[in-house]
């Protein structure tokens, strides 16, 4: 018999899912329950295997993998170790605590091969106060024994800061673009654009009209564009079937 996991019915109501579409909603399902998961919510994961649980193809399931980390900032994925990491996944796994669990998460803690997704994920959870005592206890734990193994000049915060932003791919650098020239993207995601969508000149002016009226809260304006051009795609069915029945009543009227 498989292992459970617990899923919350807010998750049809939390903020963050309200911008998902049908297929965000049905791969954020899958990374919360997946047979990969585990209590700590850091597991290792194989494209192959997953492309072929969600049915999915292996560079849809990569471009997904990099849609939550960039865009949702849900997760964070490591290429390097194919670990990835729900960043709230420990807010919401742990009903009961207690040593059991403890020893648990732990020993998943000594098997995630990098270790700075632990970090990442205990720094983005640490100032919650819903968390359970348990992983309270866990967090103030590891907090504790990372500054007592401190022993180098280079903070243990800062050496895992080094590790997660790798010196050997620095960030691209981003331009404006747009009526109000507010949307910002590299050389490289204009050019992914320019191929994708022939008027890719028109959907930055829409996204820079829509900052400027709304606000910026997008972490990656590039995923963006790709988000809401899915979005029109999940939208455009929907539309067609409305507007064949609409045809298909007026044909039958015209016949009488």
């Amino acid at each position: 018999m498989g292992i459970k996991r617990l899923v919350d019915s807010g998750f049809w109501t939390d903020n963050k899912t309200e911008d998902f579409t049908p297929e965000d909603k049905y791969f954020m399902l899958w990374l919360l329950t997946n047979p990969f998961t585990t209590q700590l919510g850091i597991y290792s994961i194989n494209i192959k295997h997953s492309a072929l649980q969600l049915g999915y193809s292996e560079d849809t399931v990569k471009y997904l993998l990099e849609r939550f980390q960039d865009f949702y900032g849900v997760i964070i994925y490591s290429k390097e170790t194919k670990e990835v990491a729900v960043k709230n996944f420990l807010r919401h796994s742990i009903i009961k605590g207690g040593k059991p669990v403890e020893d648990c998460i732990k020993k998943e803690m000594a098997k995630v091969k990098n270790k700075n997704l632990i970090y990442q994920v205990f720094k983005h959870i640490a100032p919650r106060d819903d968390l359970n005592q348990t992983v309270r206890n866990i967090i103030n734990e590891y907090e504790i024994d990372n500054e007592n193994d401190n022993d180098n000049d280079v903070s243990y915060h800062d050496s895992c800061n080094d590790s997660y932003h790798d010196s050997s791919n620095p960030k691209k650098t981003k331009h404006k673009y747009g009526t109000h020239k507010n949307v910002l993207l590299s050389d490289d995601e204009l050019d992914k654009l320019k191929t994708e969508f022939s008027d890719f000149e028109k959907r930055i002016d829409n996204l820079s009209w829509y900052i400027a009226t709304k606000g910026d809260g997008y972490k990656s304006h590039y995923l963006t564009i790709l988000n809401w051009a899915r979005k029109e795609k999940t939208e455009q069915p929907k539309q067609s079937s409305y507007q064949s029945s609409i045809e298909n009543r007026m044909s039958v009227v015209d016949e009488w």
